[in-house]
């Protein structure tokens, strides 16, 4: 593989990527100020909450689901939970709090992160000359690992909000953790690789839009190639040059990415291997 093949291939799809990592460096700036605003508060919360205490966390919660921030079932419910409750202990009001926070913080990521999902499908699409094609739910998109875009959205504004809750009780640093949780969705790396949740996301939507265009085109056969670098896993280097039907394509095991080894075992990410159609 080339330069110029490698460009043809993922070129696009890394732009795009460029530009969700300046976005979420924008979103995780706000959500780190919004937070040091907050710590003050939260820790002069009494335990339990006092009843004009719990009136403001009410008030809260009731301007949180106005704001439609119910893309998480799990916050939903503890929202719910808060509001038909009088005696509410600082620990869960300091986390629920957290927890809208970040929620808010992800959904507006997962509506930037679609309209870029779809940007790349429909650019992967033209390379093929396929213009007609069915509309994708990303947010419900299956990866390889069995994961889906919202539902793991949702799973890192739980654990970072926990793991936040726990920093401000301990009063420990909050940037490290502000920055881990960047960088567990999306981040690069100084070798100019991309890397992390929305990383995978992205590579499993070229490779399912490559695989569509196969099929709409009639090929036959296809042959794995992967990039040959420090980054390349073990299962990569093993199906390099393999040549593979149409019909036994499989996103996450021969077509990138590549997501786990022989025995089944999670492999490393990025993956920045690709098919090209042979006949």
């Amino acid at each position: 593989m080339d330069d110029r093949e490698y460009a043809e291939y993922w070129g696009y799809a890394e732009k795009e990527e460029g530009k969700l990592l300046r976005f979420l460096s924008r979103e995780y700036g706000i959500l780190a100020d919004d937070i040091e605003e907050l710590v003050p508060m939260l820790k002069a919360l009494s335990d339990p909450l006092s009843l004009s205490e719990v009136r403001r966390l009410h008030r809260r919660v009731k301007s949180w689901r106005e704001e439609d921030n119910g893309d998480f079932r799990e916050l939903t419910l503890y929202l719910r939970d808060l509001e038909r409750r009088s005696r509410i202990r600082k620990k869960e009001a300091v986390f629920v709090i957290l927890f809208a926070i970040y929620a808010g913080m992800s959904s507006r990521l997962m509506r930037e992160t679609v309209q870029m999902l779809e940007h790349i499908r429909a650019d992967t699409l033209a390379k093929y000359e396929i213009s007609r094609y069915s509309k994708v739910d990303f947010t419900q998109f299956e990866l390889p690992d069995g994961t889906m875009l919202k539902g793991q959205l949702g799973n890192y504004a739980s654990y970072s909000a926990r793991r936040m809750a726990q920093t401000i009780q301990l009063g420990g640093k909050l940037s490290p953790v502000i920055q881990a949780s960047q960088n567990r969705i999306l981040s690069q790396t100084k070798a100019g690789h991309y890397h992390g949740y929305l990383d995978q996301v992205t590579a499993s939507v070229v490779g399912y839009s490559v695989m569509e265009a196969l099929k709409q085109t009639g090929a036959g056969k296809y042959r794995f190639i992967a990039v040959l670098d420090e980054a390349t896993t073990d299962i990569c280097r093993s199906l390099n040059g393999k040549i593979f039907r149409v019909e036994e394509m499989e996103l996450g095991v021969n077509v990138p990415p590549i997501v786990k080894d022989q025995d089944g075992r999670p492999v490393p990410h990025p993956c920045r291997s690709m098919i090209r159609m042979i006949e």
